[in-house]
């Protein structure tokens, strides 16, 4: 029947979301490497979402499923997971709208240095 043929063709396309948890950890590998924040506005917006999805292998179209009040799920997923951050206190929690912030953030030092044996 049609019903049944529907239902295997959206079988097919089961997103394969990463957990929160891989989520945090590599936005936080983001927010390090940007410099302890970003904007998530604009164009800084579009990469971080694109870099993860890029970082989690996600298709085309999981990057793009609507959600059901705003945006798209994997936005939805990657706010969560920051919001998932604040509670644990990583980030700052009274940030100015639209930046998302390491607590505490400190530059790296840069590495000294050294004489190569020859």
């Amino acid at each position: 029947t049609m019903k049944k043929i529907i239902v295997k063709k959206m079988s097919k396309k089961v997103p394969n979301w990463p957990h929160t948890d891989e989520v945090q950890q590599a936005l936080l590998l983001v927010l390090n490497v940007s410099g302890g924040s970003i904007v998530f506005s604009g164009n800084q917006k579009d990469r971080l979402l694109t870099s993860l999805a890029d970082y989690f292998g996600l298709k085309v179209w999981e990057r793009r499923l609507p959600h059901i009040t705003a945006g798209t799920v994997w936005s939805n997923l990657v706010q969560w997971s920051k919001f998932e951050l604040v509670k644990k206190g990583v980030l700052v929690k009274d940030s100015p709208r639209c930046v998302w912030a390491i607590k505490d953030y400190k530059e790296p030092k840069p590495m000294k240095a050294r004489k190569i044996a020859s």
